[in-house]
């Protein structure tokens, strides 16, 4: 199967990432959220590497290497059922093909088959069973009881990963929340920001049409005083 392009390198690129500690996070939460083909996980050694982290003091970490391993198992596991069941099927159809060719063949007659009378013997012919497919018949699947400290080891699992989901839900919604207190906060300020400039711009305007007023008014004439020559 032909990958598409760039993928290989992208999970090369993730590779080395988590090899050499950084972008881990945002490394794992890639390599989970886009499913790559199993054959690129096998190739890159994605889930040994991943193994280390499970044990990383960062929660969110521990959490998303968890998830990428338990998504790698369940991909080889339908992989080896697939692989087992092409094999039966290709088991099956041998088997049906060496039924088929011994039913045609001619089944030996019995003495019992023979009539004893003396007129023309009577030859009585069996008639051919058909072959019945393995496949058709149905196995009855073992029921299996899971131990009991297995049980509750799962059960310990599944409600470790909800508390870690709901703590990562709510430092979400935390990190909206002051995101969203943030744009507020900015948005007041330019508010101010612009009531002041246009509060300027009116007081500015409202002096320039005072001094065009008193410019506009005629000045007082100044008397003009003449020399007495005594």
């Amino acid at each position: 199967m032909q990958l598409p392009v760039g993928q290989d390198r992208q999970v090369a690129t993730l590779r080395y990432n988590l090899l050499t500690d950084s972008d881990v996070l945002d490394s794992l939460g890639a390599l989970l959220e886009n499913e790559y083909s199993l054959k690129l996980y096998r190739a890159n050694d994605i889930r040994r590497i991943t193994m280390r982290y499970l044990s990383s003091e960062k929660i969110e970490i521990a959490f998303f290497a968890r998830k990428l391993i338990t998504q790698i198992d369940d991909m080889e596991s339908k992989m080896e059922q697939i692989e087992i069941e092409r094999s039966m099927k290709r088991g099956n159809e041998s088997s049906t093909s060496s039924s088929a060719e011994t039913s045609r063949k001619p089944l030996p007659l019995s003495e019992d088959a023979i009539s004893c009378k003396r007129t023309m013997p009577t030859i009585f012919v069996p008639k051919k069973r058909g072959a019945v497919s393995v496949a058709s018949q149905k196995p009855q699947e073992p029921k299996v009881q899971i131990p009991e400290d297995r049980r509750m080891s799962i059960e310990k699992k599944m409600k470790e990963e909800r508390r870690i989901e709901e703590y990562l839900e709510r430092k979400k919604v935390i990190a909206e929340e002051k995101k969203r207190e943030e744009a507020i906060r900015v948005s007041k300020v330019k508010n101010a920001f612009e009531e002041a400039r246009l509060k300027r711009k009116q007081e500015a305007m409202k002096a320039r049409e005072q001094g065009f007023w008193e410019e506009d008014q005629p000045k007082p004439k100044k008397a003009k005083y003449s020399k007495r020559r005594w």
